[in-house]
């Protein structure tokens, strides 16, 4: 057989393929991790007083955790495709990471000294750090099965920013039940949590996105 008629037999049968849109099932899986994360931590702990919708703190944790979520999602989106320029967005995480750092550590160093202990314990930083990450979970699986379908090359540096990106999220799902009010507190118990879930992703990572 020649080697034009073995292209040409083979190619017969072969139909349209199927177009991928990594921004749409992104965004849907993003929304369905969010909501689900929420409700998740709501049946648990239940929503937060609401003394605090009228308060900064809230509004802080969503800011950084959505801020995060969207840089981590471009960063995510990026990775999809191998030789894609990531420096901007890896900069924007980093971007989101340095102001809530700062303004964390103004928060704190603002109190007297007797008080910033208090402050950046809060009642719940031995949870903290665990619930997100546990709440990221559902997400993580989700975004390991989206990114696979691209099979990536990274396979480490894409968990890692799997884990990111479904820390965030399970991070605002978890804000709308922390009653915790310092800056300080979301500054470094948030982000331990969602490094913790990045972390996972990094150990996961080269098992469950291998093709």
């Amino acid at each position: 057989m020649k080697t034009d008629e073995l292209i040409l037999r083979l190619a017969s049968g072969a139909g349209p393929t199927t177009k991928l849109d990594i921004g749409r099932d992104l965004t849907l899986v993003l929304c369905a991790g969010l909501i689900l994360c929420s409700v998740l931590s709501l049946g648990v702990r239940g929503l937060v007083p609401e003394a605090m919708w009228t308060g900064a703190a809230l509004w802080t944790k969503l800011f950084y955790t959505m801020a995060l979520a969207s840089s981590s999602a471009w960063l995510f989106y990026l990775l999809a495709f191998p030789g894609k320029r990531i420096v901007p967005a890896f900069r924007a995480v980093f971007l989101v990471v340095l102001f809530v750092a700062l303004a964390g550590a103004l928060s704190v160093f603002s109190l007297p000294p007797e008080e910033r202990l208090t402050a950046l314990m809060g009642k719940t930083a031995l949870i903290c750090p665990w619930v997100i990450p546990l709440l990221s979970l559902p997400t993580l699986g989700a975004l390991f099965h989206l990114m696979k379908r691209f099979a990536p090359t990274e396979l480490r540096w894409v968990g890692l920013v799997s884990g990111l990106l479904a820390g965030s999220v399970g991070a605002a799902g978890y804000a709308l039940s922390c009653v915790e009010q310092s800056i300080s507190f979301v500054a470094v118990w948030y982000s331990v949590g969602i490094l913790v879930s990045a972390g996972l992703g990094a150990a996961l990572g080269p098992r469950f996105l291998r093709w």
